[in-house]
């Protein structure tokens, strides 16, 4: 098992959708500066309220995560616009039942089974993601976890759990 830390952040790749309000709401901003003549304080109101939606879209889609390997257990936060985090959960590397690519054959067998999932990789396929079915540190029950790590964290992962376990 590697001692240290071994760390990594991957960015989220917003969905297709986030342009679409992206766009929408940069018009509506827009549409309000351009009428506030006629509508007076009304108009900046409703400008204040599209320029506070609009930044918050904007950087609610501005998204990563963050691994941290320490000891055979992995925790996993997620970054919210740079500044806010929020902990996904932490895993224990050692209980880990499959470790392997998320097209592989031994992934493929086990996807249909109805497990608590956490899709802590990039948003877009990636033929580099993996897939790790483990047991949850509180509930004991077997979660499935997919994520994208770089080399020294699939080091990191592949020794926690052994080569036995470990498909990559």
């Amino acid at each position: 098992m590697i001692e240290g830390t071994v760390e990594q952040i991957v960015k989220v790749t917003a969905p297709k959708i986030s342009i679409f309000y992206r766009i929408i709401l940069v018009i509506a901003c827009l549409l309000a500066a351009t009428t506030i003549v006629q509508t007076g304080w009304l108009g900046v109101i409703v400008l204040v309220i599209f320029i506070f939606f609009t930044v918050f879209v904007f950087e609610y889609y501005n998204a990563e995560y963050e691994y941290s390997y320490v000891d055979g257990s992995l925790t996993i936060d997620k970054i919210m616009a740079k500044s806010v985090r929020k902990n996904v959960g932490s895993f224990d590397l050692t209980r880990a039942v499959l470790v392997a690519k998320v097209n592989s054959q031994e992934a493929l067998g086990k996807a249909r089974q109805q497990l608590r999932t956490y899709n802590c990789s990039s948003g877009v396929d990636d033929p580099e993601d993996i897939v790790i079915y483990t047991y949850d540190n509180d509930s004991n029950e077997m979660i499935r976890l997919f994520m994208l790590p770089d080399d020294s964290m699939k080091e990191a992962i592949v020794s926690a759990v052994g080569n036995g376990v470990a498909h990559l």
